[in-house]
């Protein structure tokens, strides 16, 4: 049992009632309550995720060796109307600004400033998001901003996929993206405000030097960004500065 959740652990009480063995994955979701609680807090690097499926895979007998090796995919083929722009010579950065939670964003207009500086130093950036909103967002950036293009709603997700495996950065929120990436590896640059790596959904084998964040001792007051921020200023992201993103990713393709 991977999921360790209400459907799952009904499951495993059927199974229990017949011969079958059960193995289920500890979530960790006391020392998560501690991790995130307001008061307190115990800000220790829990156990990452990767650590836990493969405990359940050992627990069964598998031999799971989790060395942090680099990405598991190779690169790509990069879709034929985008070639030229991987082939111009420039670096190309890649640039997610979106997530499922409001808490794990950074503002948006100041990571369009972000986009607008990164592009001035003569690199190219890609735009990457869901279609509908978020793509039409995306889309004004492309009209605003030279070298900056929009390719959110535009491909498969197999040919995100083949361009995500070809960018020299990600910039990143704690998001699905940052995973995406680290599986080709790729390095990210990704922005943590209600969320903390510590609770151990890090991306895979990507460097903690690449995290721009800012210490508080609110943070993280959860774990997966989904609770309204109790100070109600969003101090987490407010207080970085497109300068601490833009230097990361600079120092990255220097």
């Amino acid at each position: 049992d991977l999921h360790n959740v209400l459907r799952s652990q009904i499951l495993c009480s059927f199974l229990r009632l017949t011969t079958h063995s059960i193995v289920s994955i500890n979530k960790g979701r006391k020392e998560k309550k501690l991790l995130t609680r307001k008061e307190e807090k115990i800000l220790v690097h829990l156990t990452t995720m990767h650590e836990r499926y493969a405990t359940v895979f050992r627990n069964i007998g598998l031999a799971t060796n989790l060395e942090t090796q680099p990405g598991f995919y190779k690169k790509k083929q990069i879709p034929p109307a985008l070639q030229a722009v991987f082939s111009s010579g420039k670096k190309v950065i890649g640039i997610a600004p979106f997530a499922q939670y409001h808490e794990k964003m950074y503002p948006l207009q100041r990571m369009k400033l972000v986009a607008e500086k990164l592009a001035a130093e003569n690199n190219i950036i890609l735009l990457l998001g869901a279609a509908g909103n978020e793509a039409a967002i995306l889309q004004q950036w492309e009209e605003d901003i030279f070298s900056v293009f929009n390719i959110a709603g535009r491909y498969s997700f197999t040919d995100e996929l083949s361009i995500i495996s070809n960018l020299n950065v990600m910039v990143s929120m704690d998001s699905a993206n940052m995973h995406l990436a680290s599986l080709y590896n790729v390095p990210v640059v990704s922005v943590w405000g209600a969320t903390h790596l510590f609770a151990g959904f890090y991306g895979w084998a990507q460097d903690e030097g690449n995290i721009v964040q800012i210490s508080l001792d609110c943070r993280p007051c959860s774990v997966f960004g989904n609770k309204p921020c109790f100070r109600g200023d969003h101090a987490c992201m407010n207080r970085i500065s497109e300068d601490m993103i833009l230097q990361k990713v600079l120092h990255l393709i220097s």
